[in-house]
C-alpha cells in the first residue's frame, strides 16, 4: 500500500478543494449543492446561458405586465405587484419558517413543480432557537 503521490494530491485538491477532503457528503455539503469545481470552472467562468437562465422569471413577468399594461392600463399590473409585496410581508412567528403559499399562488408558482419542491435547502427551513418574546420584542422594535 503505498501513498498518494504529489500530483495525485493536487487533483484530488482542486476538485474538492482543500478544505474538503475530510468533510462527510451530507446536506451542508456545499459539493452536493454546487457540484465540483474544476479549474475549467474557475478560470473560463460559466456559461452566457446560465444568466439568461437565471433571469427568465424576471424576464417572462416583466413582459407579461407590459403585456397587461397595454390591455388594461397601467392600474393592473401595478394592483398585481403591490398583491405581491404584500403577501411578501405576511410572516409567522420570528423564528418559525414562513412558506409564503399565498405569494407562490399569486405568482402560480403553486402549481409548478421545480427543483427546490424536492431538493430543500436546509439553511431556508432553520428555527432559531431563542426565546420567542425577545425575537417578538427586537422584530417590533427594528420596523
Amino acid at each position: 500500500m503505498s501513498l498518494p503521490t504529489k500530483a495525485q494530491r493536487l487533483t484530488q485538491e482542486s476538485v474538492c478543494g482543500p478544505d474538503m477532503k475530510d468533510k462527510p457528503l451530507n446536506a451542508e455539503n456545499p459539493i452536493l449543492i454546487n457540484g465540483f469545481q474544476s479549474i475549467r470552472q474557475q478560470v473560463v467562468g460559466r456559461h452566457p446561458l446560465e444568466a439568461l437562465d437565471k433571469t427568465y422569471g424576471q424576464r417572462v413577468e416583466a413582459q407579461q405586465f407590459r403585456a397587461l399594461q397595454s390591455i388594461q392600463g397601467i392600474h393592473a399590473p401595478l394592483r398585481l405587484i403591490h398583491e405581491r409585496r404584500a403577501a411578501q410581508q405576511v410572516h409567522r412567528l420570528p423564528g418559525l419558517h414562513s412558506s409564503h403559499v399565498m405569494l407562490d399562488v399569486l405568482t402560480g408558482r403553486d402549481e409548478e413543480i421545480g427543483p427546490q419542491d424536492f431538493l430543500n435547502d436546509v439553511s431556508e427551513h432553520m428555527e432559531v432557537m431563542a426565546p420567542i418574546h425577545m425575537l417578538c420584542e427586537r422584530q417590533f422594535h427594528i420596523n
